[in-house]
């Protein structure tokens, strides 16, 4: 380390350093004394989006959408928008949106809210009316009508039958047990494998034959009952068949007026599906385990056989561990003000009914009221 010369004279002041003199004119503002003081943290935290959302991101024309479409169902339904003047985005939209969720549960118990996206509205807050049907599936079996399609005293009525059942497989959309990649055909195979494994297991020979036959069985009668069906829709001659029909006992009397009803519900509907129509995911989006609408609607092989039974069973369990439900609802959106309640479910109620009431009838046949 070099030694300073003996000679030099240290300043009694510390020189200022050049380029930091504050003349009196750029004196530093007095702080504020508030929070933000400094201007610490001036900058804005965006939400987290998905990437396949990026509409999300435009928070100004999300929540203009939003609150402008929940006035519109205050207004209607008479309920009141929260002040969230002091809360951020998104948790502004969603403290209002569970805010108006209670206030419509008390004064219509029936109805539900969703935010629904728009071509040009990103989030639309929309009244949802879903229709009046427990969660349990719609089951309609084919033994019976098999044995009625084969017996000749059921002659008169089989067309009829028929008639009813092209309409629940075409315009209803039924899912059948023979039909590949249905939901009724994957519950139907799963019941195949669990007794084929019993049959493997099987000791006795007349247990395997039994079990054999019986599947073999249930696949015959869902072949041959969904083949007349398709050849009855090809050629279209229902409401002839129907005109046609002279009923001459009490239950062929039920029997032509449902078919005029299922008749009168095509012609007044002729664009409308139930199943096709049906919305997925609106009713519990949160919910990953969901009754889907495929679900709902089924033929069955239905003449209480084990193959029969397990395939029930596993379709009960997948109905108990839903937490989701899709069934047929109305919807109505609010991205306009409305001067009344349109949500419309006839055709959907009308459906759910005359699926009821042609199961009454097959188990009416069923049981020899015929």
């Amino acid at each position: 380390m070099a030694n300073l010369p003996a000679n030099r004279k240290l300043s009694s002041r510390v020189r200022r350093v050049a380029g930091r003199q504050r003349g009196q004119e750029n004196q530093a503002p007095s702080s504020s004394g508030s929070q933000f003081a400094h201007r610490f943290m001036k900058h804005k935290f965006w939400p987290v989006c998905y990437a396949d959302r990026p509409e999300l991101a435009k928070y100004g024309k999300v929540q203009q959408s939003f609150f402008n479409s929940a006035k519109n169902v205050a207004s209607l339904y008479k309920l009141t928008i929260p002040d969230t003047a002091g809360i951020p985005y998104p948790l502004n939209v969603h403290h209002c949106f569970v805010h108006l969720q209670e206030q419509l549960a008390v004064v219509s118990p029936d109805l539900s809210l969703a935010i629904m996206q728009g071509a040009d509205q990103p989030a639309v807050v929309t009244v949802l009316k879903p229709v009046k049907m427990e969660c349990q599936p719609y089951h309609i079996p084919l033994y019976p009508i098999y044995k009625m399609l084969r017996n000749k005293k059921c002659k008169r009525i089989n067309p009829v039958i028929l008639g009813i059942l092209a309409m629940l497989y075409d315009k209803f959309e039924f899912s059948h047990y023979r039909d590949p990649d249905s939901y009724m055909w994957y519950m139907y195979q799963s019941a195949d494998e669990m007794l084929q494994e019993d049959i493997f297991d099987s000791p006795s020979p007349e247990d395997y034959n039994y079990l054999e036959d019986e599947i073999t069985f249930a696949y015959k009668v869902g072949d041959q009952v969904i083949k007349r069906v398709r050849n009855f829709i090809k050629y279209q001659r229902f409401p002839v068949i129907v005109s046609r029909f002279k009923p001459r006992t009490p239950i062929e009397k039920e029997l032509k007026a449902l078919a005029v009803r299922f008749i009168a519900l095509d012609l007044t509907y002729p664009d409308k599906q139930l199943v096709e129509d049906i919305p997925e995911g609106w009713l519990d989006p949160e919910q990953d385990q969901r009754v889907h609408k495929n679900m709902l609607f089924s033929f069955v092989f239905g003449d209480g056989s084990y193959l029969d039974d397990s395939a029930i069973s596993f379709i009960d369990a997948d109905f108990q561990n839903a937490y989701g439900l899709d069934i047929p609802l109305a919807a109505q959106y609010f991205d306009q003000p409305q001067t009344k309640e349109c949500l419309d479910l006839t055709y959907e109620q009308s459906c759910i009914q005359l699926i009821d009431d042609f199961d009454n009838i097959i188990r009416k046949l069923r049981n020899g009221k015929y």
